[in-house]
């Protein structure tokens, strides 16, 4: 009876209870908004070119929820784990622009994503309107999603090259996840709704943006077997570390030929010299091979990635035909776990050389065109 009695003492009513919760509610929220303040008036993460965060968010309007950008937006919260997390669409006329920033919702903080979708969807005649769509909202809410929303003092978007190339990999990934578009895709519609020789504060060149989107592309399929773990590593750690070398050295170089491979790495007189990373693409959606070493235009060192998932280690040279033959000394590795190291000479097995399969020696001699003719090389 005693312990009875003091439990009812200390019993809240319902009515407290409910009263607490809401001022704990409102305090909390009144903190986020207070938090996100400069960042409603300031803070965006666009497209292309810089927009004013408060001409979106005058002129910006909800976006009917049967729209197809929610579906693709809800795809887009399952490939990147974000169910839960909540995200607006709102479409504006007044500004040919996507964009990402906080926007005050009765009286919530929320992400919102605005875009222009008429515009885009003018833009999109001819092309995958799915993969475009997909494409810019992934963009945008990478934004969100790695927290790239930030500012400078004078409220101008700070924004650099490493969010927007990260941004437009997952763009590119998403697309490689999500619809159908090949390779070719980013080729046709980039230029269209991208700056072509922009390089500014905020944003990078076109064609940093189409090398970033492509390989994130890569990743997509390789997670479907399409491609090979080494390639797309080769790929995405190399392109990583030759943005990163570009802060600080001016003759690196960044070129798409005309025959759709590319090149990213040092260069004399604006001719790919020195440490590099080429693709090599077979047609237009097809990747061949990645060279990531030492390149003075004649003659490679360093290491080949093949889509195949063969990877060769050594020596190349480019042939009257220019083409890239291996020759001199170099390792192969198969992808069914065979080792070849030794002499090439014409894309060939040539000279010495010793084959494993695993650790143990299958074959140890001398080898012609390709063909091992007996343990000695006369």
């Amino acid at each position: 009876m005693f312990l009875r009695k003091i439990q009812m003492n200390y019993i809240i009513p319902k009515a407290s209870i409910v009263i607490l919760f809401t001022l704990i509610s409102n305090y909390v929220r009144s903190q986020e908004i207070e938090k996100y303040s400069d960042a409603l008036t300031k803070s965006v993460c666009s497209l292309d070119e810089p927009v004013n965060p408060k001409e979106l968010t005058i002129n910006n309007q909800p976006l009917e929820a049967s729209s197809d950008l929610y579906e693709y937006l809800n795809e887009l919260k399952s490939l990147f784990k974000q169910r839960f997390a909540k995200y607006n669409i709102r479409v504006i006329s007044t500004k040919k622009t996507a964009a990402a920033h906080y926007q005050l919702i009765g009286n919530d903080v929320a992400r919102v994503i605005t875009i222009n979708e008429s515009y885009y969807e003018n833009i999109a005649e001819g092309i995958d309107k799915e993969a475009l769509m997909v494409w810019i909202l992934a963009h945008e809410f990478s934004h969100h999603v790695h927290g790239d929303i930030t500012y400078d003092q004078d409220g101008i978007v700070a924004n650099n090259l490493t969010k927007e190339i990260l941004a437009d990999n997952r763009a590119g990934y998403a697309v490689g996840k999500l619809t159908n578009a090949d390779l070719s895709f980013f080729k046709e519609f980039l230029p269209k709704i991208l700056s072509v020789n922009k390089y500014s504060n905020t944003h990078p060149p076109l064609t940093y943006r189409l090398f970033a989107s492509q390989m994130g592309w890569v990743e997509a399929k390789n997670e479907e077997s399409d491609l090979s773990e080494e390639f797309v590593h080769s790929a995405n750690s190399s392109s990583e570390y030759f943005l990163w070398k570009r802060e600080s050295n001016p003759n690196m170089l960044y070129e798409i030929w005309n025959d759709g491979d590319l090149y990213f790495g040092e260069a004399e007189n604006t001719v790919a010299s020195g440490d590099g990373f080429t693709v090599f693409f077979d047609g237009a959606t097809e990747l061949r091979s990645v060279f990531f070493g030492k390149n003075d235009g004649k003659v490679f060192n360093g290491t080949v990635h093949r889509k195949s998932g063969d990877r060769y280690i050594g020596r190349k040279l480019l042939n009257n035909e220019r083409i890239w033959q291996r020759d001199g000394y170099g390792s192969y590795y198969f992808r069914s776990g065979k080792i070849y190291r030794g002499l090439w000479k014409d894309n060939e097995k040539h000279g010495q050389g010793v084959l494993y399969e695993g650790k143990e020696v299958i074959q140890s001699g001398c080898w012609q065109d390709g063909e091992y003719i007996g343990e000695n090389c006369n």
